[in-house]
């Protein structure tokens, strides 16, 4: 009975020394390791991570090191020197660290939503008018007058805003004669590239082209109008402040016109085509959300 009882505890005992799977372990530093066939002792003066498995799997006093490839060492370590990290290792990505993966893709989809901001700006553009003079007997180089714009602009899965603006300007001035007041109304797509973000602060370049249903001067006798389109770049910032997100803009504008249709019948032009440059400033605000 006791012969059978010793087999019974060998095959047991071999059951689990057989079944005993590496575990991953931390030395700590200042550790003393020792051979496992002779009596030579050394010290760790840094802390490492190894492969170890118990040397007796029940009270687990000593560890056996195993190198990086899960292959037997001649040392091992008493437990009082090691640190469990099994479960902290449990919590880390599950991936292969020398795995090569390919460069993102911007036009790979990766949500489902769409980021959507207005923006209500106020710019203060200096028109150069010099061009029109003809029309209106003027000496006139330049106006400064301000426009209200405002923005719709969407944001996927891509380096880029785009979207569409609307335009509104009234210009007035006086000739040697009369009072000569322009209006400007003009829509048409935008585009914008961000370049730069901070923890509070964004900056965009972009462009815009627009075309004008209305761009039309009046004096208190005649009316003129022009078929034209308006194209530009600016240089956009947003930034955070405690009323919301405001913007600071700079642009330039580029108005390329016709004359379509005049009261005046001593009016003879050559060229009938005129284009009117633009530089501005605004400050505007800015709200956001998802779509």
């Amino acid at each position: 009975m006791s012969f059978q009882f010793f087999i019974l505890s060998l095959i047991f005992s071999y059951s689990i020394f057989a079944n005993e799977k590496l575990e991953t372990l931390y030395l700590k530093s200042e550790s003393i390791i020792e051979e496992v066939a002779g009596t030579k002792v050394y010290k760790i003066k840094k802390g490492m991570l190894f492969y170890g498995k118990p040397v007796n799997p029940v009270d687990r006093k000593d560890f056996l090191i195993y190198d990086n490839l899960k292959k037997p060492s001649r040392f091992k370590v008493s437990s009082q020197f090691v640190s469990y990290i099994q479960d902290d290792i449990r919590l880390l990505p599950n991936e292969v660290g020398d795995k090569v993966y390919p460069p993102s893709d911007y036009l790979e989809q990766t949500s489902n939503h769409f980021l959507v901001y207005n923006s209500y700006n106020l710019y203060l553009d200096n028109l150069f008018t010099s061009a029109l003079n003809q029309i209106y007997s003027d000496e006139l180089e330049s106006i400064i007058a301000p426009r209200y714009s405002f923005n719709f602009l969407v944001k996927p899965e891509l380096p880029v805003y785009f979207g569409g603006q609307i335009n509104f300007q009234s210009l007035n001035w006086k000739n040697d004669f009369e009072n000569v007041r322009m209006n400007i109304l003009s829509f048409g797509p935008s585009f914008k590239y961000q370049f730069l973000k901070e923890q509070d602060m964004q900056v965009f370049i972009g462009t815009n082209f627009e075309y004008c249903p209305v761009y039309s001067a009046t004096t208190e006798s005649t009316k003129d109008r022009f078929s034209a389109y308006i194209y530009g770049v600016e240089l956009n910032s947003d930034f955070q402040t405690f009323f919301g997100t405001m913007t600071l803009s700079t642009s330039f504008r580029n108005h390329h016109l016709t004359l379509s249709k005049s009261s005046r019948t001593d009016l003879e032009l050559t060229p009938n085509e005129f284009n009117l440059k633009s530089f501005g400033i605004s400050i505007g605000y800015k709200t956001e959300w998802e779509l």
